[in-house]
């Protein structure tokens, strides 16, 4: 899913591009197809950080609205990699989103 031409981190020392094998591509893909058109959510990073800082959840929104982890948890979950399986998608920050595909040996 690219929501900028493929290369536009090339050569960048801040990036890391990972490639993750899907039990079922063909469900992420539909996945992906569905959220199209999706509004990025604002409020969901502010959920999100809520969450991050507090432990507390807030109301969300579900895929209504959504932020860019919260994105590529809902595809990768639909395609059969269960991140962050204790938090909804709603709540997965990057760092988090990073941090579990450490510990599943993703990176």
């Amino acid at each position: 899913m690219w929501l900028h031409p493929p290369d536009k981190y090339d050569n960048n020392t801040h990036v890391k591009m990972i490639d993750i094998d899907l039990p079922d591509l063909t469900a992420a893909h539909s996945k992906a197809r569905e959220l199209i058109g999706t509004l990025y959510g604002y409020t969901d990073c502010i959920a999100t950080a809520v969450k991050f800082l507090t432990g507390t959840g807030i109301l969300t929104d579900g895929e209504k609205t959504m932020h860019c982890s919260e994105t590529v948890t809902r595809i990768l979950r639909a395609g059969g990699v269960n991140v962050c399986p204790d938090l909804k998608a709603d709540e997965v920050s990057p760092v988090l989103f990073y941090e579990d595909l450490k510990k599943m040996g993703a990176l």
